[in-house]
């Protein structure tokens, strides 16, 4: 489970003073802002003034874990929230879910679903209805993802993961994820085909989807790793390259990218991706001497491995490529760039549906 822009707006708590009011609206705007820092000193500056309110509970908790990585006192604060409220509000167990993992994420998955489900059964609005089927499809996404990760071990791992999948299509036909999830689950199976067919309903979906309501850049990266896997390069490539217009500085991103384009053939394009990607490893993570063998190294050497491969392939370029790249020039004038069909992520996956 990913990453999600936070979303929704916290109901102002009955009794609250005028304070707490104003620091939650506050909180609002650097939630916009992605000032997550910021974002929970208001909150918590707010629940010490409504200390019972579960809401701002799940909310602080939340951005706590994902965005902050203050894990203890997240999963703190929403474990008191669940001893408030154990029945109203959903999101704190599934992000303690996706915390915790394993056997005990899964029973928080579970009681998550099971909140969502009732609010389905008593809900009157039809869009907060349509939400909360999306919810629901998402939570059975995770369950699916856990029974793929964490208990891919157990012997119902696979029919309990599929039922998952199921759930979750029936509640969000229209949910890119699911149909990510199960090319994944296909590719584990050794049923390429049906792993095909999924990877272009995701792709046909996202080219559909208004901007507000595009999957978030993790979805979009997962889709175009599996992409990748079936060697559906220049989907990959389009796809992946759409995840720069929110964050250019991803080197993960620029490497996989370079991948795509150096088993399409374009070779030189291949060096100037993968050049930029050591660019931005080595300033977040150093030289891969420097490293050891943590992960930050590994990846920089297999950048470094794909490389040379890629430069072999140059040839005498090579050295102006490299030059080109730390100068920072010819990311769009270059003849060999094709030009992007809009600058949208929708632009660019129509680019990776055109492809075939």
């Amino acid at each position: 489970m990913v990453k999600s822009k936070i979303k929704r707006k916290l109901k102002k708590p009955s009794g609250a003073t005028m304070v707490a009011n104003n620091l939650l609206d506050e909180s609002e705007q650097a939630l916009a802002q992605f000032d997550y820092e910021k974002a929970c000193n208001l909150m918590a500056a707010a629940l010490e003034r409504t200390p019972n309110d579960h809401e701002l509970m799940d909310r602080l908790g939340e951005v706590l874990i994902t965005y902050l990585g203050e894990e203890e006192r997240g999963r703190e604060i929403l474990e008191r929230s669940i001893s408030l409220a154990p029945q109203q509000g959903y999101t704190k167990y599934m992000t303690l879910g996706q915390l915790i993992g394993g056997s005990e994420g899964l029973t928080y998955y579970k009681q998550g679903a099971e909140i969502i489900a009732h609010s389905i059964q008593t809900e009157s609005d039809p869009a907060v209805k349509s939400e909360l089927h999306l919810a629901l499809s998402q939570a059975f996404c995770a369950v699916a993802e856990l029974w793929m990760t964490d208990l891919c071990m157990e012997d119902v791992a696979e029919a309990q993961c599929k039922a998952a999948l199921d759930f979750s299509q029936q509640y969000g036909p229209n949910n890119v994820e699911v149909y990510i999830l199960l090319a994944q689950h296909h590719i584990n199976a050794q049923q390429p085909a049906e792993c095909n067919q999924n990877l272009t309903k995701a792709l046909q979906l996202i080219s559909l989807l208004e901007e507000e309501r595009q999957p978030g850049s993790g979805i979009i990266i997962e889709l175009g790793k599996i992409l990748m896997i079936v060697n559906r390069w220049d989907e990959g490539y389009h796809v992946l390259k759409s995840t720069l217009l929110e964050d250019d500085s991803n080197g993960y991103v620029w490497y996989l990218m370079g991948t795509c384009l150096h088993n399409m053939g374009k070779h030189r394009r291949s060096l100037r991706h993968l050049l930029k990607a050591k660019g931005i490893a080595s300033r977040v993570h150093g030289s891969a001497d420097e490293q050891g063998d943590d992960g930050p190294a590994q990846f920089l050497a297999g950048v470094d491995q794909v490389i040379n491969e890629v430069a072999s392939k140059v040839g005498s370029e090579a050295n102006a490529v490299a030059n080109q790249v730390s100068s920072g020039e010819g990311w769009v004038t270059d003849s060999e760039d094709e030009q992007t069909p809009a600058d949208s992520a929708m632009g660019m996956v129509k680019a990776a549906l055109s492809v075939n």
